[in-house]
């Protein structure tokens, strides 16, 4: 699934000639630091054309000139940065035509070792599965096979078991209810797990467990991941003075750490805006 382009990019900003704002407008120095990375200010104030970043006129990308914009509703001076949105556009053709090649092979696995989905089951063509058969290492030998050091730590690996289905269930309750009471939409869980390694006849039982246990854990971090980022997008949409290793995809629509004004006044907005990302119940 493509990832949809940030709320900001839906902006109605219309631009005006520098003439048109008036004399007194300072000129925009050159921009003191040209560290993408680092300055949350590059991007637009806020997700919404309503914004009012009044510190966006004193920047301006180095050799872009200072692109300046007149908010039609609120006619706060804010700036648009063209190479930002220039990289952004492109990301998102990437991962539409990085998207249609993952389908494209996943059909292409389909047809090499011959299965199919039916009503969400996978099931392979009968010649496959004796062939996978052929394959499966018998429990005893596998057993046999795996050194002392795994299976005295198997008891440490199958006891995250219990906080993990802890986990899930505070989820799945504190969305059903506090989701309900503040209006965010909430997350289908059954989009986020998907139990089928099991069903492949060249695992043991040991190794169908663990590729259970596995992705079970994995997607778990998943739908957490989503339910908190929309708890965070509803109670804290502020980006940190630095950025984290891997943010959720909320992040790109919060507002710039000290942009008072944005949260002030477009806080209210960006919780009734939840297209940026993820699947509604």
């Amino acid at each position: 699934m493509s990832a949809p382009p940030p709320c900001w990019a839906k902006s109605k900003r219309q631009a005006l000639p520098v003439s048109d704002l008036g004399a007194s407008m300072p000129a925009c120095p050159a921009w003191v630091d040209s560290d993408l990375r680092a300055t949350d200010d590059s991007a637009p104030s806020g997700c919404f054309p309503n914004s009012s970043r009044a510190s966006a006129i004193d920047h301006a990308l180095p050799g872009q000139g200072c692109a300046r914009f007149l908010d039609p509703n609120h006619g706060a001076i804010t700036m648009a940065n063209p190479v930002l949105d220039d990289i952004l556009e492109r990301l998102r053709a990437t991962q539409r035509e990085l998207d249609q090649e993952l389908d494209r092979l996943v059909e292409e696995g389909r047809e090499r070792f011959r299965y199919s989905l039916r009503r969400g089951k996978v099931v392979f063509e009968r010649n496959m599965r004796s062939l996978h058969r052929q394959q499966r290492i018998s429990l005893w030998r596998y057993l046999r096979r795996a050194p002392l050091a795994y299976i005295l730590t198997a008891p440490l690996i199958y006891g995250v078991a219990l906080p993990m289905l802890i986990l899930d269930f505070s989820l799945t309750l504190y969305q059903q209810v506090c989701f309900r009471v503040y209006g965010i939409p909430r997350v289908r869980r059954a989009d986020f797990f998907v139990i089928d390694r099991h069903r492949l006849a060249y695992l043991n039982p040991i190794e169908k467990l663990n590729c259970v246990y596995c992705g079970y854990g994995n997607q778990l971090i998943e739908y957490a991941r989503e339910v908190a980022g929309r708890t965070e997008q509803y109670w804290c949409p502020i980006k940190h003075a630095q950025r984290t290793m891997d943010p959720h995809a909320r992040v790109q629509c919060f507002f710039g750490y000290g942009d008072a004004d944005a949260y002030r006044q477009e806080l209210k907005a960006l919780r009734r805006d939840w297209d940026a990302h993820g699947k509604d119940v």
